[in-house]
This record gives structure tokens, C-alpha cells and sequence, in this order.
């Protein structure tokens, strides 16, 4: 994906040629800011620029940007992920807010749960490690739409009526409802946010593809481990319309040998034509040409 921003400059200029040469510059790069690229449309995987990179952990993470963090998802951005995964709790006043733990000790000291405080109080808190504030889902959306990614949710709440109606107002928002996906089965998910977001398929479904049951699951996914995906199923997905999306996550592996175990994995998946992968960052060089990377493991992989 090709990032593209353009800052408008205000001058003064006293050749009516220089003038006349900057007034077709500014034309042009008004075109171009018009044809710039959207995010991903995921119920038009044949408009996908493959391979098509989900970010674990709310984007990019290392020593200087936390999970579900602006400097994480600025950096999925530049290092050209097509979606983040974003990790999805209700604060005591019922706002969607980026977060994975259960608990805030680890990441940022605070002995207490998302769920347990006000948005007022999450505010105040910063990751202990980076600074960095914890941020609404608002603010990742908005983040989402303007450096054009699109989103998977991991929603983590067993949330309200309220809860949930805010996430499906925040994402017609931001103008994200073709670009969502997410693997949460919730009733309320499945109420509230039907037409805001693809949902995976359930065991059922998938237990009736491996009986061979002729089911339609267009505009649904599959999400799973790649041991728990054989070759062929790939392909008995795909035909009854649904994508195929596995994990390629350190926390899976045994971490002496986690680089050699993800690139078996990678090269089994893309031989059997999945759709896409959501993986942990410091996977994204097995998907390059050259296959070079690193084998150190990431700070706070999980």
C-alpha cells in the first residue's frame, strides 16, 4: 500500500511564469490527492494488492511504540500493513477503548481494569514503558481512516447494548464498515454491528464445510492457527465465498526457533492460496522477496 499525504504551502510569488508553472504543480498534486488510495475493501478481495498484512497487537510494536498505540499504527502504516488488529474494551462509562489486558499493572503500573474506570480516569494514564496515552477507539479510527487502514477487531468486553451500538456509530463514522472485520461472536456484536463489519465463520459452519455441506459464506472469514487448517479446506472455503485469514503469532511458537516455525507456516498457507495473514510484526520480512530478517523476538511479544 502507498502512503500519500500533501501539505498545502502558502507563498507569494511576483513572476506571473513562476506563478502560472506553481498554479499547474498545485492542479496536479489536487489530482493526485483525489486518486489517492482507500482502505481496503474487504468484500473485494480481487482488488487486493497481495500479500495482504493484518498487524497483531494494534499495529507495530517495539521499545518506543505499545500495543493499540498511535505510534504503533502510524508505523503499520509506513511499513505498508493493509489492516491492524485492534484490541477492543468498555470503560466504566461504556466507551470503546484500545487495550488487550485484563488488567493495567503490567503496561502502565495501575493496579485496576479498563472496565473498573471512566474514560476521564484512562485518560490520565500513560504506558509506563513509552508515555504514550491509551487511546479511544474513536482515536484509532480516526488514525485508521486518515493513514488508510483497515481494521480487525478482537473485541475483549463481554460489553453493553451501549457498548457495542458505539463501536457501529464509530466505524460509520470514520467511514470504516467496509474496511472492519472481526472474530467476535457476541450476540450484541452480532446485533448491533451486522453491515458495520464481516464476522468470521462459526465451528458450525466450519464443521458443515468438512462434511462437504453445500453453505453459502460469502462476506464471512475464516480465522484460525495454521495447524489447524489443512490444504484442501483452504479451497472448500474459498468456494462456498469465504476468506481465508490465518495467524502468524510469536506467542505460538517456541521462541528459540519461533522465525523458522512462522516461515513454514507462511510458505504452506501461501502455497494453498489464503487470502490474507494476521501476523506479529516481526514477520513482515518472510513475506519480502529475499526472505532476510532478524531472529530476535520482539519486546513484549504474546
Amino acid at each position: 500500500m502507498t502512503l500519500c499525504s500533501y501539505r498545502s504551502r502558502v507563498f507569494t510569488c511576483r513572476s506571473p511564469v513562476l506563478m502560472l508553472a506553481a498554479i499547474a504543480v498545485l492542479s496536479g498534486l489536487a489530482g493526485i490527492e483525489e486518486c489517492r488510495s482507500q482502505p481496503i475493501d474487504v468484500y473485494e478481495p480481487a482488488t487486493w494488492q497481495r500479500p495482504v498484512l493484518i498487524a497483531h497487537r494494534g499495529g507495530v510494536v517495539n521499545d518506543a511504540a505499545s500495543e493499540n498505540s498511535a505510534a504503533a499504527i502510524r508505523l503499520a502504516a509506513e511499513q505498508g500493513f493493509a489492516m491492524i488488529e485492534v484490541d477492543v474494551r468498555e470503560s466504566k462509562d461504556h466507551v470503546p477503548v484500545a487495550f488487550h489486558d485484563g488488567s493495567l499493572l503490567e503496561a502502565a503500573g495501575v493496579d485496576a481494569a479498563i472496565e473498573d474506570l471512566s474514560l476521564e480516569q484512562i485518560n490520565s494514564i500513560r504506558h509506563r514503558h513509552t508515555g504514550e496515552g491509551i487511546l479511544t477507539l474513536d482515536h484509532v479510527f480516526e488514525l485508521c481512516a486518515r493513514l488508510d487502514l483497515g481494521v480487525m477487531l478482537d473485541i475483549k468486553t463481554d460489553g453493553s447494548q451501549q457498548f457495542f451500538r458505539a463501536i457501529g456509530g464509530l466505524l460509520e463514522k470514520h467511514d470504516l464498515s467496509r474496511s472492519a472485520i472481526t472474530f467476535s461472536g457476541h450476540p450484541l456484536a452480532i446485533r448491533h454491528l451486522e453491515g458495520s463489519v464481516m464476522f468470521a465463520i462459526t465451528e458450525g459452519e466450519e464443521e458443515s464445510v468438512r462434511r462437504g455441506e453445500a453453505i453459502s459464506l460469502t462476506a464471512k472469514f475464516w480465522f484460525g492457527l495454521p495447524r489447524n487448517l489443512e490444504d484442501e479446506m483452504v479451497e472448500k472455503l474459498q468456494a462456498r465465498g469465504a476468506l481465508v485469514i490465518p495467524a502468524i503469532n510469536i506467542f505460538r511458537y517456541l521462541s528459540d526457533s519461533h522465525m523458522e516455525s512462522a516461515r513454514e507456516d507462511i510458505n504452506r498457507m501461501q502455497s494453498a492460496g489464503v487470502d490474507a495473514f494476521q501476523i506479529d510484526a516481526v514477520y513482515a520480512p518472510l513475506f519480502e522477496s529475499d526472505g532476510t530478517e532478524s531472529e530476535s523476538t520482539p519486546t513484549g511479544a504474546r
